[in-house]
């Protein structure tokens, strides 16, 4: 959401700039703070769209990993409530009194199915629990590279800001 609004505030300066016609030249600047190695008010789009079409691609596919994740689960459920509805339909007609050897043979049946039904749901669940945790992992060193390395940005930035206003005082007051 926040990069959504950063998006749009650099877009909506760069039209009112336009439609307002002013004839001031003002230097392009993109809300988030990046560090390119060419001409930063020259190639400002190519660096603009960069840096949407990353978001853009990064958003998509997390919302994607997330919304697979939710119809696997919900399909879990979904197994495990049919094995556990076929369960107790088999243990209810069991506990009836008068069983005949047939009826006692479909239920044992009913019971195998059900129980197959949901030691597939488990090996499932279990297979896809095993990958999607190598990728949580890479995931979360990732994240966790990420924030590190932005702390020590903004700490890098801190530290610059508050050596300019040491030197401000030094120069002002001594």
């Amino acid at each position: 959401m926040l990069i959504s609004v950063c998006i749009v505030i650099s877009l909506c300066l760069e039209f009112i700039d336009t439609v307002l016609s002013t004839n001031v030249s003002r230097s392009h600047h993109v809300s988030i703070s990046t560090e390119y190695f060419v001409d930063q008010q020259k190639y400002f789009y190519l660096m603009f769209l960069h840096l949407s079409v990353g978001f853009i691609v990064g958003g998509t596919a997390t919302v994607a990993t997330g919304s697979l994740l939710l119809a696997y689960l919900l399909y879990f459920c979904g197994m495990f409530k049919i094995a556990s509805y076929r369960i107790k339909k088999t243990i209810h007609i069991y506990t009836l009194k008068d069983l005949s050897i047939q009826k006692e043979s479909l239920v044992n049946k009913h019971l195998i199915r059900a129980v197959n039904i949901h030691r597939k749901c488990m090996t499932f669940s279990n297979y896809l629990k095993s990958r999607f945790e190598i990728s949580f992992v890479f995931l979360m060193a990732l994240g966790v590279l990420s924030i590190s390395l932005n702390i020590f940005r903004v700490r890098i930035i801190f530290y610059k800001s508050v050596l300019m206003i040491c030197i401000l005082f030094r120069y002002v007051f001594f």
